[in-house]
């Protein structure tokens, strides 16, 4: 028996369906992201019969520290989630799911074209797959200590510490060029995408020319419109930082998606 709700020092917390559950999402988080933000889609599946498993990645979390992490930590600690998930969907007979927000998204693309898992969709909320050459400038400072800090511009509620350290974007690098030269057919499932065109961070015309270069034909692109209220585009969890008007949306798209 698994604890239930989320604890702040647990590498997964787990969330159960509201009724009897068809399968398991596995979700987790962006970077130096609060992973309890993604409460409002973990919510959204939970009413479609699904339980939930958040992972809370090394320096999101109770116990760790976001100056210390590598790419290796948390690949290990992703693949140690999904044997976790995946045990508890083999005893309930159901099926295994991803969704994930830009980091996150990343690290569960990389680990599913690595390992032999069925994963049988996945939702994925600006997936850091394509970063524009501009966001990638932490990886000039070579010289410059790993547990130095460099300031986040998500809101203040998303931010899970005060600023990123470059150890974290080293991470995160390392598993970008690593899923870059070893992306496969695997991921080839089928897969709903989310993305702005105003996006700080990632270029959606990269990313569309990616799905395209790997035939990925069971992937779909949906664009949600700029928030005005909002600083930051890149963050699209949330009916706060979507809009109402594009949660609504997202929502109905979920709900078909889940039951196609």
């Amino acid at each position: 028996m698994v604890n239930q709700g989320y604890n702040e020092r647990d590498l997964v917390s787990w969330f159960p369906s509201y009724s009897r559950p068809r399968g398991l999402f596995i979700v987790t988080h962006g970077l130096n992201f609060y992973p309890i933000k993604m409460f409002q889609v973990i919510k959204l599946l939970n009413t479609q019969r699904f339980d939930v498993a958040l992972v809370s990645l090394a320096g999101h979390r109770l116990g760790t520290n976001i100056e210390e992490v590598t790419g290796d930590i948390w690949i290990k600690e992703m693949r140690e989630a999904l044997s976790k998930a995946h045990q508890i969907a083999l005893k309930k007979d159901y099926s295994i799911s991803f969704l994930g927000f830009s980091t996150g998204a990343l690290i569960l693309q990389y680990v599913l074209s690595k390992i032999n898992l069925h994963v049988e969709r996945q939702i994925l909320l600006a997936p850091a797959l394509e970063i524009k050459w501009l966001s990638q400038l932490p990886r000039a400072f070579t010289l410059i200590d790993g547990k130095t800090k460099l300031k986040s511009f998500s809101p203040l509620p998303y931010r899970y510490n005060q600023g990123t350290s470059l150890n974290a974007y080293r991470a995160l690098f390392e598993i970008y060029d690593k899923f870059h030269k070893t992306v496969n057919y695997t991921i080839n499932i089928p897969t709903q995408v989310y993305i702005r065109k105003e996006d700080e961070l990632l270029s959606y015309r990269s990313l569309v020319k990616f799905i395209k270069k790997q035939d990925l034909d069971l992937w779909e692109v949906h664009f949600i419109e700029k928030n005005p209220d909002i600083s930051w585009q890149h963050l699209i969890v949330d009916r706060e930082s979507m809009g109402e008007n594009q949660w609504v949306q997202f929502e109905e798209n979920i709900k078909k998606f889940l039951i196609s």
